[in-house]
């Protein structure tokens, strides 16, 4: 737990004080309690703007270095590559902080081979404070979650691994890490603080009002905020992909097929294990493997040094049992409430009764079913078949209520953009713009399809292949993009 004052204690006859501070969990504590971040308490809204570590001493309430390691002291600092999301830590020892009004600078990324790998100073947190302003709450507040997801490091150091399915699967005890850098900034910009114009030891604030109670001098230096926990860890890994299939963490698809993958594992193991979801976290790493940016899902228990759970789903039986949740046609399955009614109709991308929480409020853009459920099925075979049309024994695809039918979501979306009706070309739907000066045709593809599929090739050449299309520019349509960005397509 972190604490957010909103006045400085000033005795020790109640510590912890229980008036003038608000508490959260660490994790949620480095977003809600970052420099200019508003919690509302009591009818008002407390903007924090520092960081303190306040302890009694005596009668007296003391301070030292909010931040860990403070200043003065040398610091390990974290690469994070804006390309891959991979993150290394520790990754290079700094002698001295980053000077503040300056970003980081950029390293090339050993997992992506971009120049996009940022050297963070970041420092863990002790304690944080407000400028000393409440403000009456009328309804608003602004409230930045800028810390990103729970993440694990490309050299974690992962336990014993064991093929299961058509996955590599290791459960292992790590750091957890999760860092807020100010939304791409590299961190916040803190300097000396001065409370009432007093100087306060080890209090770090951002420049704030110069009307404000809190104050700041001296130099500046730009630290991220960061948060590490040890605990118990459920790395998955898809070991065959087939010919034309693959989730490149470097895209936005990618990205979004592995973060949906990760959140559908953490609500199939919540439901095999009959506990709550909130006592798991999930998220992803990008790891270089041969050559290739890779994508790994994993799980972690939300409890410091693990509850077990991680190391339970381990277990051949209970991984094989947790992917049965993804099989259609199996009665109560996951993926059998996900794919019938009401919910398939009703649910075009994802929602609250299948990924979303407030845990992932942050990717509820990029959170979709059909993708998790996708990568689910690699996962319990090598064979199986991705793709817009096919079913699974007796279950239609579900990506197909998205696109048949006049009424389709995608087919009603293409043609406000100008699009036909839908038209077959080879094995795949495809749309023909009807302006003719355009020349344009969009053939639907699997999100997780890339250029050299079998198929998409097909299908690219028997269109081009018609006369009366012979001139017409043929691309590729995602149907994960129609539904978040149809501009793309108009």
């Amino acid at each position: 737990m972190r604490s957010l004052y909103t006045r400085f204690p000033t005795r020790t006859n109640q510590w912890p004080p229980t008036e003038g501070v608000v508490d959260r969990n660490l994790d949620i504590a480095l977003s809600q309690f970052a420099p200019r971040s508003q919690t509302v308490k009591d009818k008002a809204v407390h903007t924090a703007c520092g960081v303190v570590e306040l302890y009694p001493q005596g009668k007296n309430i003391d301070s030292k270095p909010g931040l860990v390691p403070a200043f003065t002291q040398e610091n390990k600092s974290l690469g994070l590559c804006a390309n891959c999301q991979a993150v290394i830590y520790p990754y290079k020892l700094l002698k001295k902080p980053h000077p503040g009004g300056q970003e980081p600078p950029k390293d090339t990324c050993p997992v992506c081979g971009v120049d996009a790998l940022r050297c963070l100073d970041a420092r863990e947190l002790k304690g944080f404070f407000t400028n000393l302003q409440p403000e009456d709450f009328d309804g608003q507040f602004e409230w930045q979650p800028n810390a990103t997801r729970p993440s694990l490091s490309v050299n974690a150091e992962v336990g014993n691994i064991q093929r299961i399915l058509n996955a590599s699967v290791s459960a292992f005890n790590d750091h957890i890490i999760s860092v807020n850098d100010n939304g791409g900034n590299g961190g916040f910009d803190f300097q000396n603080a001065f409370i009432y114009g007093k100087p306060k030891p080890g209090a770090y604030a951002v420049s704030s009002d110069k009307n404000s109670p809190v104050t700041t001098s001296g130099s500046a230096y730009r630290v991220a905020l960061l948060s590490r926990r040890k605990t118990d860890i459920l790395l998955v890994n898809i070991e065959e992909w087939p010919t034309g299939v693959f989730a490149d963490p470097t895209t936005v698809i990618g990205r979004a097929a592995w973060y949906s993958f990760a959140f559908w594992l953490r609500v199939a193991a919540a439901t095999q294990l009959d506990v709550d979801a909130m006592e798991l976290q999930a998220g992803f790493r990008s790891l270089e493997q041969n050559g290739t940016v890779i994508g790994q899902a994993f799980l972690c228990d939300h409890l410091e040094n693990g509850a077990g759970y991680c190391r339970f789903l381990e277990k051949p039986k209970e991984f094989k049992k947790l992917m049965d949740l993804a099989n259609p046609n199996i009665l109560n399955s996951i993926a059998s409430k996900w794919i019938n009614q009401p919910h398939g109709n009703a649910c075009d991308t994802s929602c609250n009764l299948c990924l979303r929480d407030y845990q992932n409020l942050a990717y509820h853009g990029l959170l979709d079913w059909r993708l998790a459920l996708d990568m689910a099925q690699l996962v319990l075979s090598a064979s199986s078949v991705i793709d817009l049309n096919s079913p699974n024994g007796s279950i239609p695809n579900p990506w197909s209520e998205l696109y048949q039918g006049m009424n389709a979501p995608i087919t009603a979306t293409l043609q406000r953009l100008g699009y036909g009706l839908p038209t077959q070309f080879g094995t795949l739907t495809g749309y023909v713009h009807q302006n003719q000066k355009r020349q344009t045709m969009l053939i639907l593809r699997h999100p997780l399809w890339q250029d050299n599929h079998p198929e998409w090739i097909a299908s690219e050449a028997s269109a081009k292949a018609q006369t009366h299309y012979h001139d017409y520019e043929v691309k590729s349509a995602n149907p994960f993009l129609i539904l978040r960005r149809p501009g793309d397509y108009a």
